[in-house]
């Protein structure tokens, strides 16, 4: 072997052993900020004999809630940071749902509480708001609901790009979580992230990991929290993403296929079980 072919080599060497030694995240800061568990209301609250509501079950620390608000902030339980439901729009009124298996006619004639009602008497979680594409009246709903309001816990969109967009634009303290987008920042990363560059898809903010991406991303996991927190981008992960909806985690032993230094937020779709098998 000629000399000059043995210089090519070694210095291919070293450009690659570069690129690995500065893509690697046992060098890089472990990360600061805590989990987040992102769950799913509503819940069913306890009946009597004819399968109806008992009221005393609605007071909680002295405060009367309506059903449909007690049933969402039954989340609590399940040490979730943060609830994600749907919303009904009635008239002009986003409404929350009733509690579930509340068939007796007593449940069906409760007053239904607003999305703001539900915001207000969840302060301490992050609440998560679903648009699909075609809301686009229950977009504007929202924006009516929101706007001039003020909440101690932050509150997001999630679901179609545009629709999520235009509610983030319109009230700048609600955030947005655009699935497209935030999927395809993921995957853009997986081509420009060998050379630390963050892609014009992460713009908006946020990204998408599924449990399958794993280790094909550069500089997982330290090392890439580190950028992306660098630049202002929220990292949720979740189980997948399936016909543009969120799938999340709904087996303990997910948490396997994530790393213990990990900070962010995590989607779950069994929270009663998950939520309380996280313990860091």
């Amino acid at each position: 072997m000629s000399n000059s072919i043995k210089w090519i080599i070694a210095i291919f060497g070293l450009i690659v052993f570069g690129f690995s030694l500065y893509n690697a995240s046992w060098i890089a800061d472990e990360p600061e900020g805590e989990i987040v568990l992102i769950g799913h209301g509503s819940w069913p609250l306890p009946v009597d004999k004819q399968d109806c509501i008992i009221d005393a079950q609605l007071a909680l620390n002295e405060i009367a809630y309506n059903a449909d608000v007690r049933s969402l902030r039954t989340i609590g339980a399940y040490d979730a940071d943060a609830v994600k439901f749907e919303s009904e729009l009635v008239g002009n009124q986003l409404l929350i749902p009733r509690p579930p298996k509340t068939d007796c006619a007593a449940d069906q004639n409760r007053p239904r509480s607003t999305i703001n009602d539900a915001i207000s008497a969840m302060s301490a979680l992050e609440i998560f708001l679903p648009l699909k594409a075609g809301n686009d009246d229950k977009a504007n709903a929202m924006i009516a609901a929101l706007t001039g309001k003020t909440y101690p816990n932050q509150v997001w969109v999630y679901g179609d790009d545009d629709l999520t967009q235009k509610v983030a634009n319109a009230i700048p303290t609600v955030k947005a979580l655009p699935i497209t987008a935030a999927r395809q920042c993921i995957n853009d990363y997986k081509s420009s992230g060998w050379y630390g560059s963050i892609p014009d898809s992460c713009a908006q903010g946020t990204a998408i990991i599924t449990l399958d991406d794993g280790f094909t991303l550069w500089g997982w996991p330290n090392r890439l929290m580190q950028r992306f927190a660098e630049n202002d981008v929220e990292i949720f992960i979740v189980k997948d993403i399936q016909d543009g909806a969120i799938i999340g985690l709904d087996e303990v032993n997910s948490y396997s296929d994530i790393p213990e230094t990990f900070v962010g937020n995590i989607w779950i779709d069994d929270i009663k079980n998950l939520g309380p098998a996280l313990i860091r």
